[in-house]
This record gives structure tokens, sequence and C-alpha cells, in this order.
């Protein structure tokens, strides 16, 4: 009976140390979890926690950021409605290379970006745009690319870069658009999520097409569309005469899937009423 109850007892204290095992190895995993899910919170707050609100109404509005330590935004040259609080003064952020900075001048963006980053305090940053519009916040997915109409651009998280590409698929080099044939491309370069803002003329408002769906734009209308969308030139009129005499001509033709974003207003239009009144 002894030999019995020792053999019983000696079973149970196995099972206690081999549960004991178990949960220090269960502790292990979850300070690891742990550890892993501060990392993670770390990575997602350096781009998604950026407090911004758009002050004012469509027309007259501006977009403000609550700068922390070391949050940054890249912004177009000449944005700038004021600084607030600790943040270190405005430098220019380069490019990998001058030609990839040249090429984005030649979409119709600024060839040099400004970036402002939070100091130790922190701090607020206004940003605006100079047209009577409004401001489109584009949420950018991890590696996501959007081309924009030229000069949109308005500011975005540091991870974004502002590229160019050759968008017209038609052959015909950007006759009759005031777009062209090479585009600002945006990009979110990592695997984080990412903002961009963009300045329209007017209102703007989201399209989504199915697949072989189609849609003409007027070309000045054009705001955004995912990357892998391409256009071809084509006339909104019926016939010749009506394509030149009918004030439309000609117009961006893209065909789903994919999602497309319009600015209500031309600008262009707005720009030739200047003109004749003075």
């Amino acid at each position: 009976n002894s030999l019995n109850k020792n053999k019983k007892n000696n079973s149970i204290d196995t099972k206690k140390s081999q549960n004991n095992s178990t949960n220090i190895k269960n502790s292990q995993d979850n300070s690891i979890n742990i550890k892993k899910s501060q990392n993670n919170n770390t990575i997602i707050k350096k781009n998604k926690n950026i407090k911004y609100s758009i002050v004012g109404k469509p027309g007259s509005n501006y977009v403000k950021f609550d700068l922390k330590l070391n949050d940054a935004i890249i912004n177009s040259p000449g944005s700038l409605i004021y600084l607030r609080g600790d943040i270190k003064k405005g430098e220019i952020k380069y490019d990998d290379s001058f030609g990839k900075a040249f090429w984005r001048g030649i979409a119709g963006e600024d060839i040099f970006i400004s970036r402002y980053v939070g100091n130790n305090k922190g701090g607020s940053i206004a940003l605006g745009i100079d047209i009577p519009g409004d401001i489109l916040c584009l949420d950018l997915e991890p590696k996501s690319e959007w081309i924009i109409s030229r000069g949109s651009f308005l500011c975005a998280y540091d991870n974004v870069s502002i590229e160019s590409k050759y968008t017209n698929s038609s052959g015909i080099i950007g006759i009759g658009t005031s777009e062209g044939f090479i585009l600002p491309l945006i990009k979110n370069n990592d695997n984080n999520n990412s903002k961009v803002w963009l300045g329209c003329y007017g209102t703007f408002e989201k399209i989504n097409l199915n697949n072989n769906e189609t849609i003409i734009i007027d070309n000045s209308c054009f705001l955004a569309c995912t990357k892998n969308m391409e256009y071809i030139i084509e006339s909104f009129g019926k016939d010749l005469t009506s394509t030149f005499l009918g004030g439309e001509v000609f117009g961006m033709k893209f065909k789903g899937p994919g999602t497309i974003y319009i600015q209500s207003k031309n600008f262009n239009n707005f720009k030739n009423m200047v003109k004749l009144k003075k």
C-alpha cells in the first residue's frame, strides 16, 4: 500500500511539473505576443494616429494636423497657413534621384516637396488650397498606388512618394486634354496604412466602375483613380462639327473595374473667365 501511495504521489508531482512547464511556456508566449502587439501598435501609431481635422466649409476649408514627436507630414510648397507650437521648420524632402523629381515636375507637381516634423512638445500645422473647392482625404493601403490630377496634391504622410506615370494608351499624345499623357503617381512605399489629401475645384464624387463598365470624364474634372485604370482620349460629340463646336471637345474614357474620383468644376474654364474680365 505504501508503495502504491508513493507511485501515486510521484504521478501527481510529475503532472504538476508538466502543468507548471506548460504554464511557464504559455506565459512566455503571452509575453512574446504582448511585445509583438506593442511593436505593431508602435508601427501603426506612426501612420494611423496623426490627429487631423478639416476646418471650415467646402469652398474655404483647410486641413490641420496635430503633430507629436517625430510625426511627419509632406506637403506641396506654398500650401502652409501656419505653424503653432513645437514644430521643426520645414525642410526639402529629396528623392532618390533628381530624375524622379524632374519627371514629377513634368507630371504637373512641384519638383521639390516640403516636410514638417513634430518636435518634443508637439504642435499644429495648417495647410490649405488656393482655389475655391474642397479637400479629399484618400486612404492608401500598404503598397497601393493612385494616379491623380495635375496640381491636386496638397499633403500626405511621409511614407508616401509622388512620381509620374505614362497613362494614355490611345496613341494620341494628350491632344485635347489638359491632363496630358503623363500624370502624377501617388505611392505608399511601405507596409503601413497611409493617407493623402487632394485639393479639388468644386466638390468631389467617388465612382466605382464594375468590370467592363465605362465612363467619359471631361478632362478638367478628373481628380484621381486607381493605378490599374488606363484611359483613352475620346470625343464627346457625335461628329467633328459637334465635337469642336459643342464646347466639350475631348474627354478621358475609363474602363472598369476600378475607382475614380471626379471634381465638379472645370478649373480651365475658371481661368479663362478671369482672363476675359481682365
